[in-house]
């Protein structure tokens, strides 16, 4: 039996016009992202927002997993 608990929660798929049957690349995440859009200055920065209130950075070049994590219910510290 699967051990699904090492799976993550929530994900953002980012498919290629060449390639449109599957995604290109999957990002991981712990939490449920409810929203995500490319760095304008940088496309290999994908930025997401959480249902727990992170927010989170993915660089495409790096590996699937974020490499930064912001709580943004933690007010006191700035972005």
């Amino acid at each position: 039996m699967r051990d699904w608990s090492d799976e993550p929660d929530g994900f953002i798929n980012i498919y290629s016009i060449a390639m449109q049957t599957r995604p290109e690349i999957t990002l991981n995440c712990q939490y449920e992202v409810t929203k995500a859009m490319f760095n304008p200055y940088d496309s290999n920065i994908v930025i997401g927002a959480t249902t727990s209130g992170y927010i989170l950075v993915w660089d495409v070049r790096a590996k699937k997993d974020p490499v930064r994590s912001i709580d943004r219910r933690d007010r006191s510290k700035p972005i």
